[in-house]
């Protein structure tokens, strides 16, 4: 609950009195883990019976692991339902390649839909799974609120580009605000009103843009990653 690794819960242990190692502490967690493990065997099923399946995957280091040095790049998988019972599920790796990422998705139906990332992984995943892979708004955002962080405070405003595509997203942000409380059928309406205009107005000023700036500079990373 406090995010304590268990060398500090033991050392707090200790100050009352307690006399718990972590290596103690880290054996129940084990024991734990494989006691509720057909709890997680439900969840999963349920959380690839979805329609809308949520992924992401981070960087996690693993200090010893048998035969992997402690530099290694080590991933920590999150997927979680958005539809259906409200499902989070956490998974370990070695890595970060589509051998590690299919048997995490193996039973995702076909139709449903995987959003995440720009991460070319999660297209194979959907394609081999006949599933539909939408990116977000979020990943493609970030982009080009960096690319306008690089732009000197005195010469900032509305008319730059990347302000430009911020804005537009932003108009997506308040849509999806105000449609919060309304069944799926009234959103998904209020979006072919209100969200398709946005939509073509950000396709425009891609098309646009995406050929008359420089790839490997900021706005041109943010312009070809929400191509993709």
């Amino acid at each position: 609950q406090d995010s304590l690794p268990l060398y500090r819960q033991a050392a707090l242990l200790s100050r009352f009195g307690g006399d718990l190692s972590r290596n103690t502490l880290a054996a129940s967690m084990v024991r734990v883990g494989d006691a509720v493990q057909p709890i997680i065997n439900l969840l999963r099923d349920h959380l690839l019976d979805a329609d809308l399946i949520l992924g992401d995957e981070t960087v996690v280091q693993v200090l010893k692991e048998s035969g992997r040095a402690a530099q290694s790049k080590s991933y920590l998988w999150a997927q979680m339902t958005g539809s259906g019972p409200p499902i989070r599920l956490f998974s370990y790796t070695p890595g970060r390649g589509g051998t590690h990422a299919q048997p995490l998705y193996e039973g995702i139906k076909p139709g449903a839909v995987l959003m995440s990332d720009g991460y070319e992984v999660y297209n194979a995943i959907a394609a081999s799974r006949g599933a539909i892979h939408l990116g977000c708004w979020a990943h493609a955002r970030r982009y080009f609120v960096e690319a306008e962080a690089a732009i000197p405070k005195a010469a900032r405003g509305p008319e730059q580009l990347a302000t430009q595509f911020i804005a537009a997203m932003g108009e997506l942000y308040a849509i999806e605000t105000q449609t919060k409380d309304l069944s799926v059928e009234q959103r998904g309406q209020r979006r072919q009103e209100q969200s398709r205009p946005v939509l073509v107005k950000i396709e425009a000023l891609l098309l646009q843009h995406l050929h008359a700036v420089i790839p490997g500079s900021l706005l041109g990373k943010a312009l070809h990653y929400l191509s993709s």
